[in-house]
């Protein structure tokens, strides 16, 4: 790995330092990841196996802040899997001329279902959605990847192979986060399952979810215990599934929302 790599590797550590500067656990990990990374820098210790070593040290750290248990305020952070659940379809199922260009809604406000994986495992108190969060949700999808599932362990940094496309054109529409999911050219079998769905009028045999990192609080909604969202700490792509679980969905056309 040569200097180029691990200077891009300390912009990256940097930036999810000052995502959490709010625990101040969390910060001193990354902070010792960085400066593990700048000495090797300083030291022109650019011997390949040493700079990975370095490298897969910093990102174990930067997964363990993410999942660290809350600061002093009861906020939690958690890996939000939401491919859980139903969402509906529009009517109208009109969709990309091509098949290289698909509208989705993202996410939806409200109350959803799907998996939280936090410091003590998974959570079981009902989650919720506010409309802020899912603004924030819609400005970090842009240039997000779209991928062809959810990984099967861990978020899916170190599986290349899952990409099948990105993210552009990420706007908020009433209560939801809307979105155009754009296909890589070597996605043809994405593209080619999908516009059989729409020609058998079956698009809604296939759907979105988010998976990202959270925080939240334990709060209640309508009378209910919920974990409340408070803010989108990381978002790491959208991705192909069956069923979501926070209103992720194909739309029939750009203009359906």
């Amino acid at each position: 790995m040569g200097k180029h790599e691990i200077e891009l590797a300390e912009i990256d550590l940097a930036i999810a330092h000052r995502l959490f500067d709010n625990t101040i656990e969390g910060a001193g990990r990354i902070m010792r990841a960085r400066l593990a990374l700048q000495f090797a820098v300083a030291d022109s210790c650019y011997d390949e196996l040493s700079a990975v070593a370095l490298v897969c040290s910093a990102v174990a750290e930067y997964g363990e802040n993410l999942l660290a248990a809350g600061n002093g305020d009861g906020v939690i952070l958690c890996a939000v899997q939401q491919s859980e659940g139903a969402a509906k379809f529009l009517a109208s199922e009109t969709g990309s001329e091509d098949g290289w260009t698909w509208p989705v809604q993202v996410i939806k406000a409200g109350w959803a279902a799907g998996s939280l994986q936090g410091a003590e495992g998974t959570e079981t108190t009902p989650h919720y959605f506010p409309p802020e969060v899912v603004a924030e949700v819609a400005q970090a999808a842009n240039g997000a990847r779209f991928r062809r599932r959810h990984p099967a362990t861990g978020d899916g940094h170190d599986a290349p192979e899952l990409t099948a496309g990105w993210i552009s054109d990420g706007r908020v529409s009433g209560s939801a986060a809307f979105a155009t999911v754009n296909l890589l050219s070597n996605a043809e079998d994405v593209r080619s399952m999908l516009l059989s769905a729409k020609e058998a009028g079956k698009l809604n045999l296939f759907s979105v979810s988010i998976f990202g990192y959270f925080s939240f609080k334990r709060s209640q909604i309508d009378g209910k215990p919920a974990l409340v969202a408070s803010g989108l700490q990381k978002f790491i792509g959208l991705d192909l599934c069956a069923e979501p679980g926070a209103g992720g969905r194909f739309l029939g056309s750009a203009g359906a929302n």
